[in-house]
């Protein structure tokens, strides 16, 4: 995997993180607010305080973390049927479609969350939600096609 590659994927994985933890940067505006935390059939069941962006976010981030010291350390990741001290690329590829895959899911339940605690439809949002699946998607197929070559 070449460095421009590898730096790109970590902007995009860290643009998701932030995502992730914009809530927080806004968090003294969500004082009292309720943030919906259960659907059942579409319909939401249960509503929470806003600590629930605080736990998002701190969950991603030890996810995040946990991700790049795998990536960082390929050996301490164990592949099925791979050799992870004779093949780190593999571990470490593993890892980064782990860690965006991540990223793009908590972002994509984060964003719309924060949204409707403000009272704002996620309708618009849509589309940028649609573009972080398709850079984790287009993410994905890079690294399968350079596992290959």
């Amino acid at each position: 995997m070449n460095r421009t590659f590898r730096l790109a994927y970590e902007i995009i994985a860290v643009g998701l993180l932030l995502a992730v933890c914009y809530p927080l940067f806004r968090y003294g505006s969500l004082e009292g607010v309720q943030v919906p935390w259960h659907y059942s059939n579409g319909a939401i069941d249960s509503w929470g305080g806003r600590s629930i962006f605080i736990w998002l976010a701190v969950i991603a981030t030890v996810i995040y973390g946990l991700l790049w010291l795998a990536g960082k350390f390929p050996q301490l990741i164990n592949i099925p049927g791979i050799d992870t001290r004779e093949k780190p690329q593999a571990a470490r590829t593993m890892a980064s479609a782990l860690k965006m895959w991540s990223m793009a899911l908590f972002a994509w339940l984060s964003i719309p969350l924060y949204l409707m605690a403000i009272g704002k439809t996620a309708r618009p949002l849509i589309g940028v939600l649609y573009i972080i699946l398709a850079a984790a998607v287009l993410h994905s197929v890079y690294l399968i096609y350079a596992l290959r070559r």
